[in-house]
């Protein structure tokens, strides 16, 4: 389970540092949703982690 957050919390905070980077925040809110989407599905199934990793 600490792995399973370790790797959710990298890929939010990868997605965040982009979303920073670009300043379109509008744009990429979107993009940020999905991935919370990508990984609360991750964390249910972890079976569709090798999709994302």
């Amino acid at each position: 389970m600490k792995d399973k957050a370790l790797v959710i919390s990298t890929i939010l905070n990868l997605k965040i540092n982009s979303v920073m980077n670009e300043g379109n925040f509008k744009q990429n809110t979107f993009g940020l949703c999905f991935y919370d989407y990508l990984s609360l599905k991750w964390w249910k199934n972890p079976k569709l982690s090798q999709n994302y990793l």
